[in-house]
């Protein structure tokens, strides 16, 4: 089996695990506020929040860069 994959299977199994054990910490507070509550502010049109957590239009640091490495991911498995 390929190492990138390896690491790929257990980043989302920590991930998984994450989001069953700890929602608040690994849903409320990284996915909501820095990938899904941007989205939906940009779309309402102001700051959200969600369980208290806020989040305001446009994108973050964090977000640009999952989304960087996604596209890296995605571009290395066209290619490869």
């Amino acid at each position: 089996m390929r190492p990138w994959l390896i690491i790929l299977i257990a980043a989302c199994i920590i991930f998984a695990a994450g989001l069953l054990i700890a929602p608040t910490i690994f849903y409320d507070h990284f996915i909501w506020k820095y990938l899904w509550g941007p989205i939906v502010a940009d779309a309402a049109g102001h700051p959200v929040s969600y369980h208290g957590v806020g989040a305001a239009e446009g994108y973050t640091l964090v977000s640009e860069f999952i989304y960087g490495v996604l596209l890296l991911l995605a571009v290395y498995m066209l290619y490869k």
